[in-house]
């Protein structure tokens, strides 16, 4: 197992994190636990493999609040959300925002290694992406200020109506751009511009988008 193969996990229950930091590190992944989010953000450092497990409820910040923070940051780290309440709708909204996967308590040890193990494959993939240039980069920084603006606004997760809300324009106009900057990205979905973003690098021409969003 490679050195640099690295698992944050994010859980305010204590045994679920000792029981995956156990299973973890017996084979071989360096592993380090955290009880909030809040603590694990404060301490992030970014691995040229990592994986991120973690709680969807926690107080404070929960596992989705935790992954917006990092694509905020334009920190792309594949995440695997984990839950003991069977909630469908987060779900399907986690993996919209990017998740690789979602998991109920208690999951399937040698199932879940298994995912890891993708998660980590992919994050060295994007780390060797964000090492060299990228054709993808240049391409978002061709967007319009507006187009960055909705696209903002998809990363973090927010509906077309909290767009139009935030930004003051129609749900049509939103439409309308989502439609144009899907089309200049070549992507078919929202999840899909995640991984445009993340192997851009992050954000271009942070400091252009509208604050509102």
């Amino acid at each position: 197992m490679p050195a640099q193969a690295h698992v944050y996990v994010v859980d305010d229950d204590s045994a679920v994190r000792e029981s995956l930091q156990s299973l973890l590190t017996e084979v071989g992944y360096q592993t380090e636990t955290y009880a909030s989010g809040v603590v694990f953000l404060a301490n992030y450092q970014r691995k040229e493999q990592e994986c991120l497990v973690v709680d969807l409820r926690m107080p404070e910040l929960t596992g989705l609040e935790v992954q917006r923070q990092l694509q905020l940051r334009g920190w792309s780290v594949p995440c695997i959300f984990l839950s003991g309440h069977g909630d469908i709708p987060v779900a399907v909204q986690a993996l919209n925002q990017g998740a690789v996967s979602f998991w109920e308590k208690p999951c399937n040890p040698r199932e879940l290694l298994a995912m890891v193990g993708q998660c980590l494959a992919r994050s060295q993939q994007q780390h060797g992406e964000s090492q060299s240039p990228s054709p993808l980069k240049h391409l978002l920084e061709r967007l319009t200020v507006d187009e960055l603006a909705v696209l903002r606004g998809v990363i973090r997760g927010l509906s077309n109506r909290q767009m139009a809300v935030n930004l003051d324009i129609s749900v049509r106009t939103i439409q309308f751009r989502l439609a144009s900057l899907i089309k200049k990205l070549g992507v078919n979905s929202r999840s899909e511009l995640f991984d445009v973003v993340w192997s851009a690098g992050g954000f271009p021409l942070e400091s252009s988008i509208p604050t509102r969003i």
